[in-house]
């Protein structure tokens, strides 16, 4: 019998580390309120309010910092342009003993010019003197592999784009639904406050209605 996976288990482990984040931002942003809304009447009691306080803050600074430096780091690494360098880092890095001076028909501006033949997918190449064929077929497999894998990104060129275009709207709409409900929580107490208030002045036998 198969069993449907669930969202926890279908979800990647980026989106499970910004939830968790987001989690602990409102618990932190929720105790934060509680520790304000205390009256403190005892001085003794003050300095280990403040020393809280100061524990919440400084969670909640971090909390905020590395979902900052998470959401920059997914950005920077669906970026092309990043893609394509550590391509060509990684063909240097295969080839470099068969590189120039060794080899001077392979060299960084032929890798270069076939990284980027490859991703816009013209079917270009330089050649190698003595062969019929392209210049990636004097290079090693896994420099071939890479290639491949350069022309499969530059034909699905738009998808990293959309990813980053819904993780966008995916945070707009979190971010505006969090406000909403910090909204509404904010009014139910405002009312709360004002009814309390006004069955107070009602019950004061102090006040003389006419």
């Amino acid at each position: 019998m198969s069993v449907a996976p669930t969202t926890t288990t279908d979800a990647s482990l980026f989106k499970k580390m910004k939830s968790f984040l987001r989690r602990q931002s409102l618990l932190t942003k929720e105790l934060a309120r509680k520790e304000f809304s205390k009256n403190v009447d005892d001085e003794k009691s003050i300095p280990k309010r403040s020393k809280r306080i100061k524990v919440l803050r400084l969670r909640l600074f971090l909390i905020h910092f590395i979902r900052a430096l998470a959401k920059h780091t997914f950005d920077f690494f669906i970026l092309t342009r990043t893609w394509l360098f550590v391509f060509i880092f990684l063909i240097c890095a295969i080839e470099y003993r068969r590189m120039a001076p060794v080899d001077p028909h392979i060299t960084l501006s032929k890798i270069i010019f076939e990284i980027i033949s490859a991703f816009g997918g013209v079917g270009m190449s330089l050649g190698y003197p003595n062969k019929t064929t392209s210049f990636a077929s004097v290079l090693s497999t896994g420099s071939k592999v890479i290639l491949i894998a350069t022309m499969l990104m530059g034909r699905h060129r738009g998808l990293l784009a959309s990813m980053k275009d819904q993780e966008v709207i995916e945070y707009s709409a979190i971010n505006i639904l969090v406000r909403r409900r910090e909204e509404y929580i904010l009014q139910s107490q405002t009312s709360r406050i004002r009814e309390i208030t006004v069955k107070g002045k009602n019950n004061d036998p102090t006040v003389v209605h006419f």
